[in-house]
């Protein structure tokens, strides 16, 4: 489980890397947030590395909504990479929130 910012943020040069534990529960989203802010104060690109993440609970999702949705506001994106795990984009379609995580639609 990750306990502190540097579990879940990279910051390399100009582009912060937001890094999703395994599991992302109601434990875990008060760091995810705080990540989350420290990436929209960086002014750089901004991705989401997922790839570890088996379960992103609701908490977890409204963190990265919010994320995306306060990039946006600084004419900024939110990338993901190196792709979106089929899980998180499932989980995306169900709950309609592909548009607001920054997610391209797959056909299904």
């Amino acid at each position: 489980m990750a306990d502190d910012l540097t579990d879940f943020v990279n910051l390399d040069g100009g582009r912060a890397t937001v890094l999703l534990p395994e599991a992302v529960g109601v434990a875990e989203a008060s760091t995810l947030a705080d990540a989350c802010r420290e990436v929209l104060e960086s002014g750089g690109e901004v991705a989401v590395d997922a790839t570890r993440s088996e379960r992103l609970h609701a908490a977890g999702l409204q963190c990265l909504v919010a994320l995306s949705v306060g990039l946006s506001e600084q004419g900024r994106a939110l990338s993901w990479t190196p792709e979106v795990p089929d899980r998180l984009q499932q989980q995306a379609v169900q709950l309609g929130l592909v548009s607001a995580l920054g997610l391209t639609p797959t056909e299904r």
